[in-house]
């Protein structure tokens, strides 16, 4: 039989481990966005502008390929 204790230890540090990367990564994205002090109205409407642009692209190309 194999050890229960050793699978669950495993799997709780691996579980652990990658709560506290996630957790770094939102801490770290924050210190970025609180260093540069993004304008989160700018950011909504350079991406969505982006993907307005990127829809109209892909779709003229695709009325392309069909017509």
């Amino acid at each position: 039989m194999f050890n229960l204790n050793f699978e669950i230890s495993l799997i709780t540090w691996s579980g652990w481990s990658f709560v506290r990367n996630f957790l770094g990564a939102i801490f770290y994205f924050g210190y970025l966005l609180k260093q540069h002090s993004f304008d989160f109205r700018f950011m909504a409407n350079f991406n969505q502008s982006h993907l307005h642009n990127f829809l109209s692209r892909e779709l003229a190309d695709s009325n392309n390929v069909v017509g």
